[in-house]
């Protein structure tokens, strides 16, 4: 019973986190919408800076490999909704300027 609630937390702060990168990323300025992929990306750098050094060189390297390959994934997801959500943004505010245009005309 508490893992399942422990996967219902995370599964809850997953979509707020999702929720909270749309909504960054849908602001007129672009820049509130990378706080959130900028503060993933720090996180391997955490990871890398706790992995133990513990057997042949070899080890490290996929030690820390496979650390970064695995930790740098929810900054990637959130880089692309980021990306998705300025793309939408753009193309709506482009209709936007060609509807407005096409008053002006027709007013004149």
């Amino acid at each position: 019973m508490r893992i399942a609630n422990t996967l219902i937390v995370l599964f809850l702060l997953a979509v707020a986190g999702i929720a909270l990168q749309i909504f960054l990323s849908t602001r007129p300025s672009r820049w509130p919408g990378l706080v959130l992929p900028i503060l993933w990306l720090g996180l391997p750098l955490i990871f890398l800076l706790n992995v133990a050094a513990i057997g042949d060189g070899s080890s490290i390297v996929t030690t820390l490999f496979q650390t970064v390959l695995i930790s740098v994934w929810p900054a990637l997801i959130h880089f692309a909704i980021h990306a998705a959500c300025r793309s939408r943004l753009r193309k709506k505010q482009a209709r936007s300027s060609e509807y407005d245009r096409s008053r002006i005309q027709d007013l004149e």
